[in-house]
């Protein structure tokens, strides 16, 4: 297909698919660019770095959309936020640059081990943990006074929660592998920068999650100009993409409550799998 000729039925199964995307990534609390990109390239015949590019283009949106919610629920650390964007702009940048330059073949193989991760991150179900709570005079906290404490007001619990960032030099590291990755595969870096936040940095989970979420946004953007400037990027295909997943994520957001998230979740395990697999195929047949 010549993605410059778009036809009018090729456009709607985009959108479609993109909307299906966005369910999938809102229920199972991932980004949609880890389907999106292999889908474009092997059912709709998009070149690779213009399905990466297209994926950033709506990781940007998602970002953005999302960011707002946990920002009024006082849910980001920016402080945070701002040092962990240094190394992941800088790794969006590294890994835009690589990407632009590397041939299609070494990203089909380099993008299927992300996808067997995130697959087996499906089934093993991280205990992602929260921080104890503790009062303002906790003494334990008070002890740790640092540029680097924090807290937040948890609206479930109706308590005030404090807590210390830790390791970040950790944090720094892996920020810069989430950009590279994010810059390389157009899938955001969520799936390796919030965890870490959250198990070995001390963050808690919420702040966790709100504070990734932005990070994703300036992350993506910066890989996107890498692919603009290259022209890797169509506006038709990342509009009905970025469109599509925005309605996909609020649809989610309404049915999560009415169906069995563990059901989808073998659903998206098996898609995975096989998209590796004719990605591996692609790569050498």
């Amino acid at each position: 297909m010549d993605v410059l000729q778009l036809t009018p039925l090729i456009s709607v199964l985009m959108f479609l698919f993109a909307c299906f995307a966005g369910v999938f990534g809102s229920l199972l609390g991932i980004g949609g660019g880890v389907i999106i990109v292999p889908v474009l390239h092997l059912v709709f015949k998009v070149p690779m770095h213009l399905a990466i590019s297209t994926s950033l283009v709506s990781v940007i949106a998602t970002s953005c959309s999302g960011a707002i919610k946990y920002l009024r629920q006082h849910y980001t650390d920016i402080r945070l936020a701002m040092i962990l964007e240094v190394a992941q702009t800088l790794g969006a940048l590294a890994g835009g640059m690589l990407a632009t330059k590397i041939s299609v073949d070494i990203l089909r193989l380099i993008f299927v081990p992300a996808l067997l991760y995130t697959a087996f991150s499906m089934l093993r179900k991280r205990a992602l943990h929260t921080i104890p709570m503790a009062d303002e005079s906790d003494n334990v906290y008070s002890a740790k006074l640092s540029l680097m404490q924090g807290y937040y007001f948890d609206i479930d619990l109706q308590t005030k929660i404090h807590y210390t960032v830790l390791n970040l030099k950790w944090g720094l590291a892996g920020g810069f592998l989430a950009g590279v990755l994010s810059g390389m595969l157009g899938i955001g870096g969520g799936f390796i920068i919030m965890p870490l936040m959250n198990l070995v940095m001390n963050v808690p989970l919420k702040v966790a999650i709100g504070t990734s979420i932005l990070t994703l946004g300036a992350t993506a953007t910066t890989s996107a100009i890498v692919y603009y400037l290259n022209a890797f990027i169509h506006p038709i295909i990342a509009g009905l993409c970025v469109i599509g997943i925005l309605l996909g994520a609020q649809l989610g957001s309404l049915i999560g409550t009415k169906i069995r998230v563990e059901s989808l979740r073998w659903i998206f395990v098996v898609i995975l799998a096989g998209l590796a697999v004719q990605m591996l195929l692609k790569s050498f047949f």
